[in-house]
């Protein structure tokens, strides 16, 4: 089965405009988180603007793939020391909420 980024980034790849509406029709409701989660993780450069394809009723953005940042650009966490467990402790000094670090150990229980 493939993934709902999976999905986008096949759909974006013609180079052509997508409407909002084409991702909700593939059953992903958060396309907008997707995208996002996208151009973070991935390094993918994805240009929105505002549908010219219909007439909505409210805004719907409409998207397209440019193209792809150089692994030297991307803002990844695989080079991170042995002190820093996240990117956002190396730049906040506050840990991500999915940090190792972050969440309490067990504690022991009685059984």
């Amino acid at each position: 089965m493939i993934g709902q980024r999976e999905t986008i980034k096949q759909v974006l790849e013609d180079g052509q405009y997508h409407c909002g509406t084409e991702f909700q029709k593939l059953f992903i409701p958060e396309y907008r988180t997707r995208i996002n989660e996208l151009r973070k993780n991935a390094g993918l450069i994805i240009e929105k603007r505002r549908c010219q394809q219909h007439k909505h009723k409210g805004v719907m953005q409409e998207w397209k793939l440019v193209g792809q940042k150089e692994r030297s650009q991307m803002n990844t966490t695989a080079g991170l020391s042995d002190k820093a467990c996240c990117a956002s402790y190396i730049i906040f000094q506050i840990h991500e909420r999915a940090c190792q670090k972050a969440t309490a150990p067990a504690k022991p229980t009685l059984f």
